[in-house]
């Protein structure tokens, strides 16, 4: 096993801990004072498409002054779902930029999506100085924001986070649009580190906005209030998009999951999922169910069936099916309906469904 470069704060469900970034995890020292972003994408904005656009990000000292920044809007560098980019924040002082930081530490990170949406499944950082500090999509996921499954893995145990959700424009509901981080908080250098969810979703630790280019830029951002936009437009913890007000639903700890209140499990079809109409994840891995996720509103992506479950999520529907029988039977009863893999449709008595019957392009088969 590969020795850890960095331990990084994770959470799993409810439970704090640390995974151990392993060098090839971490981004190339970099030159001239700058310093080094690598962005995983665990998941794009189209299977077909694998890829997503590497978000604007502007980089804070521990004192809140701006000190540097990579420009996506440039060259809009894509990274490929499943894959990495590494990007230089620069750092450099010029007659142009006498307030960038040449050489400082960049402990704030601000991300702020282009319209072409990308679920990060982890962030890390090297600092001019060969400092290394990581983050993980868990932590968006612990927080209440959108997420889905990955199949990246990061650390020496093979840990495969969530990848969290950022998207400037918010199709398929995505609630936001950009998020400050400050990545210290995130790297355990001592055993005296919180175990308290809520620190970690809290500003100053994570801020979450739902219009990010709507803020000044290159301002710090200081609140995670929840006003609708005319008054400040700030989501901390990845709220219903179909709600009026974007409320505060908490860390995972205290939000409910499959509620028979919420607005997209009663079998009632999803609004603005046009992207991912045509596309299907199938995953062996352990770690992805959908049982547990299904019904939370906060699960956005592709359908997904889990060969571990043995279960199907119409994320239309927000409703879970068994996997079929032979001769595409229904193990709960004659008249229920199942999830054929073979035919990747659903069928009622041996014979495919055809209400709302689904025609994939895009299949991803993980594990």
């Amino acid at each position: 096993m590969a020795q850890a470069a960095v331990n990084v704060i994770g959470i799993i469900g409810t439970l704090i801990t640390t995974i151990g970034f392993i060098q090839s995890n971490l981004p190339d020292q970099p030159n001239n004072g700058n310093s080094m972003v690598r962005i995983a994408a665990g998941k794009a904005d189209g299977l077909s498409a694998s890829e997503g656009t590497v978000p604007t990000i502007f980089a804070f000292n521990e004192q809140k002054g701006f000190i540097g920044q990579y420009s996506s809007s440039k060259s809009s560098p894509i990274v490929e779902a499943g894959s990495f980019l590494d990007v230089t924040v620069d750092q450099s002082v010029t007659d142009d930029n006498a307030d960038k930081g040449s050489g400082q530490q960049p402990t704030y990170l601000q991300l702020i999506a282009s319209d072409n949406a990308i679920c990060i499944a982890y962030i890390s950082q090297t600092w001019s100085d060969g400092t290394k500090r990581g983050w993980v999509g868990d932590v968006g996921q612990a927080c209440g924001q959108n997420w889905f499954h990955s199949d990246v893995f990061v650390g020496d145990d093979h840990h495969q986070p969530a990848c969290m959700w950022l998207d400037g424009d918010h199709t398929n509901d995505i609630a936001s649009a950009g998020m400050q981080i400050h990545m210290e908080d995130f790297t355990n250098l001592t055993s005296d580190y919180s175990k308290d969810i809520n620190h970690y979703c809290s500003p100053p630790v994570s801020i979450f906005h739902k219009d990010a280019n709507w803020l000044g830029l290159e301002s710090f951002w200081t609140d995670n209030q929840n006003k609708k936009r005319s008054d400040d437009n700030s989501v901390s913890s990845g709220a219903d998009p179909n709600q009026d007000d974007n409320q505060w639903s908490g860390p995972i700890s205290s939000r409910a999951i499959n509620s028979p209140n919420d607005r997209r499990s009663n079998g009632k079809r999803s609004t603005g999922r046009a992207k991912f109409e045509t596309e299907i994840v199938i995953s062996a891995r352990p770690a992805h169910t959908v049982s547990q996720h299904c019904g939370d509103h906060t699960f956005v992506g592709p359908d997904i069936a889990s060969i571990f479950e043995g279960k199907f999520c119409d994320m239309d529907t927000r409703i879970v099916h068994e996997f079929c029988l032979e001769g595409g039977s229904a193990a709960g009863g004659e008249g229920e309906t199942c999830f054929d893999l073979d035919t990747l449709a659903l069928m009622k008595r041996g014979k495919i469904v055809s209400r709302g019957a689904k025609s994939y392009e895009h299949v991803k088969r993980w594990g």
